[in-house]
């Protein structure tokens, strides 16, 4: 038996959702250090930083549309 971390997946599709949820997290939440605000907002493509909470609201709207 093989030890599985938090990153392990039993489907593809379940682990190219949970690569996009981190990059997505890590791009429009979290504020990065140098930068004094998020990627996102830095590179002109948001206005303000997303919360966890619109995050969540994203992919529920995007779980029930399947």
């Amino acid at each position: 038996m093989s030890a599985r971390g938090l990153g392990y997946s039993k489907s593809l599709e379940m682990h190219k959702l949970a690569v996009a949820l981190h990059f997505g997290v890590y791009n429009f939440v979290r504020k990065h250090h140098t930068l004094g605000t998020t990627p996102a907002v830095a590179a002109g493509l948001e206005e303000k930083p997303w919360s966890l909470e619109r995050v969540v609201e994203m992919t529920e709207a995007y779980w029930e549309k399947r």
